[in-house]
Parts: C-alpha cells; sequence; structure tokens
C-alpha cells in the first residue's frame, strides 16, 4: 500500500512538473530569434563622385542590410578604415585627402566588412579653359583651345592633352580630343573640358551662318 502511495505521489509530482514547464517552454519557443547583418553597404553623401582635392573632404554613410528587411544607418556605428591614410583617412565616414592617389575605404560591425569603396585622390582643384570669353565663328571656322590645371598648393600645368572635352550641342559645333572646336550649324553650345572628376566652367561657343561655310577647304 505504501509503494502504490510512493508511485501515485511520484505520478503526481512528475505531472505537476510537466504542467509547470509547458508554458515555460513554450514561452521560450514564441521568442523570435535576433536579426542577422548580412552586408553593410557604402554610398557617398551629396554627390555620385568618388574623387576629392588634396586637404578637402567626402561625407561616406554606412549602411546595414539586415535578416529582417531592415536597412538602418550604421555610419556611427562601424569601424572605418582607409587601405591608404597616407592618401586618405576616415572618420565616422569623413574621408579627408591628404596626397594624390587612391585608397580603399571599408566599414567593419560584428565581423561583418563590406565591399571595398575605392576613392581617389587628385591634386587638382579646378580646371580652367582658354579663351574663357564667348567666341563667334561662323560655319566651317574652328577654334582651338587649352586647359589649365590649378593644384591645391596654387600651381598650375598645361593639362590639355589630359582632358575630355564636350560640347553639349554637337549640332552646333562638334570639339575634338584635343579641344579643337569646328562650326557645323547655326546655334550655341558650351564646351567643357572634364579630368579626374573635375569639370571647368562652361564655355559659351556662338555659331552664325556667313558667306564662309562649311564647303569651303
Amino acid at each position: 500500500m505504501k509503494i502504490r502511495q510512493i508511485r501515485l505521489t511520484g505520478y503526481l509530482l512528475a505531472v505537476i512538473t510537466a504542467l509547470t514547464l509547458i508554458p515555460m517552454m513554450t514561452a521560450c519557443g514564441s521568442k523570435k530569434a535576433a536579426p542577422v547583418l548580412n552586408s553593410i553597404g557604402i554610398t557617398i553623401v551629396h554627390s555620385n563622385i568618388p574623387i576629392l582635392t588634396m586637404h578637402s573632404t567626402l561625407q561616406l554613410d554606412a549602411t546595414g542590410n539586415y535578416s529582417d528587411g531592415l536597412t538602418p544607418d550604421l555610419s556611427n556605428d562601424v569601424i572605418w578604415a582607409s587601405s591608404n591614410p597616407n592618401v586618405a583617412s576616415c572618420k565616422i565616414g569623413l574621408v579627408t585627402g591628404s596626397s594624390a592617389g587612391t585608397t580603399d575605404i571599408t566599414a567593419i560591425l560584428d565581423g561583418i566588412t563590406s565591399q571595398k569603396f575605392t576613392i581617389t585622390v587628385t591634386a587638382l582643384s579646378s580646371v580652367v579653359v582658354t579663351p574663357a570669353a564667348p567666341v563667334t565663328l561662323a560655319i566651317g571656322a574652328s577654334q582651338q583651345y587649352q586647359v589649365s590645371g590649378i593644384n591645391w598648393d596654387g600651381s598650375t600645368a598645361d593639362i590639355s592633352s589630359q582632358v575630355t572635352w564636350t560640347s553639349d550641342t554637337p549640332t552646333a559645333a562638334t570639339i575634338s580630343s584635343t579641344g579643337l572646336a569646328t562650326a557645323v550649324g547655326v546655334g550655341t553650345t558650351n564646351i567643357t573640358a572634364t579630368v579626374s572628376g573635375i569639370t571647368s566652367r562652361a564655355i559659351t561657343l556662338n555659331v552664325t551662318a556667313t558667306a564662309t561655310t562649311a564647303t569651303n577647304p
């Protein structure tokens, strides 16, 4: 009799324990797993050209991509690194150029490293096209342009052979890779020169129709 009572008591204790643990296990099992950081992306703020001049700055942002679909700004949380700090340093996403060259910027958090974001630092601060004053040509006539590069320290150099020339209205005038503009139709165009991500001020070129036409040799 005593043995049966002991067995019954043990059985009841087991049932009570199970009933007590079931809600706890259910509660534990209902907890959602914390979102996992899958990757980190880097973007430029207020620009789309990863180029800066010496002693100037460029702001970057770091964005996290989590397993729950959220993409929070992690710029203040990540560890920023520059592969070549002699070219440019990076602190809280602010890149500061020091010398001409390239460097790779990365952002690191929770063991996840972003893809390399390449920054180019150039000694140029601006490019200047000459003649700078508006030019008027007759159809068939041409005008040779030159470009001077102005460095951060104020020094200048002829960089005409290094730039990419653009005429925004080629039906009025075209421009060759050497900076020679040729008038082809009545109208107005703007001439610009670009190098290392830096574009000159637009120079106006007007084309008029006169007795001198494109039929001249």
